[in-house]
């Protein structure tokens, strides 16, 4: 069977962009090979009404959805990595010398420590390459020199104009050393351990508001994750007070800047 969906579906050699595109492509070739007359014996049927009338004999498909997935039972090494086909993927280091379960999908890697999925990479089909999560080694930086955020391997290529932290990160890190010297990568540091108390995406949202204020500290974004957003005040109603009621146009006659000057000239 795979060998003739292979030969019917993909030869000549199919070239696609994505997966989605590679499904789409094979579900129209199925849809199409539905409408074909069905093979001897059954000529006077489409292959859509064969399988039809098949599908009357077929058991019901399990209600939970069967995971195309290989599974490899090992443990997360002393560095927080695993390896796969020659590469190594990340996990948080609070999970390094767990017992682990990897999930290989076709696209992605899930890593599953006590029944929970403790870390999720696209799939690396390159050979010999290291796919880290910054964040997974951020607990590292509690106790190791601030010096590691440049030299660790997991941290290389995060900063900068194309780093993947983005540049209001940057900006933050430049600022903090520059405003508090030798305290401001700590500051900076300070900023990322974050990530281990908060969602990933309120501390994404909350350094770039800190940045456009130019509130430049790490109390200014905890103070942004810690308050909710201002929330502005609506007009007072009166409605029941008409006598507390002033409406007015705002405009003032010159008149009065002159009373002004003349009991400053009295003052004087």
């Amino acid at each position: 069977m795979a060998k003739r969906s292979e030969r019917q579906y993909l030869t000549p050699l199919t070239e696609v962009s994505s997966l989605t595109e590679l499904n789409e492509h094979l579900l129209i070739s199925c849809q199409r090979d539905l409408k074909m007359t069905g093979p001897k014996a059954h000529t006077d049927r489409t292959r859509e009404q064969l399988l039809e009338e098949e599908r009357l004999c077929l058991r019901e498909i399990h209600g939970q959805p069967y995971e195309a997935c290989q599974r490899i039972d090992t443990t997360i090494d002393k560095r927080s990595l695993v390896t796969v086909d020659t590469n190594a993927y990340s996990a948080p280091v609070r999970w390094a010398h767990h017992p682990v379960q990897i999930k290989l999908l076709v696209d992605h890697v899930e890593l599953w420590c006590e029944q929970q999925c403790v870390a999720r990479h696209d799939r690396c089909f390159k050979r010999d390459q290291f796919i880290l999560e910054p964040v997974h080694y951020l607990n590292l930086l509690r106790t190791k020199k601030p010096g590691s955020l440049d030299n660790a391997r997991p941290f290389k290529g995060v900063f900068g104009p194309t780093g993947g932290w983005g540049e209001d990160f940057d900006l933050l890190r430049r600022e903090l050393e520059y405003r508090y010297h030798g305290e401001g990568t700590k500051k900076f540091i300070a900023v990322l351990l974050l990530f281990t108390e908060y969602e990933e995406d309120l501390v994404r949202q909350a350094v770039p508001r800190c940045v456009s204020r130019r509130a430049f500290s790490d109390e200014a974004v905890l103070g942004e994750l810690l308050h909710e957003p201002v929330v502005p005040m609506r007009r007072l109603d009166l409605s029941h007070r008409p006598d507390l009621v002033m409406v007015s146009d705002g405009i003032r006659p010159a008149a009065l800047y002159d009373r002004l000057c003349l009991v400053e000239q009295e003052v004087a």
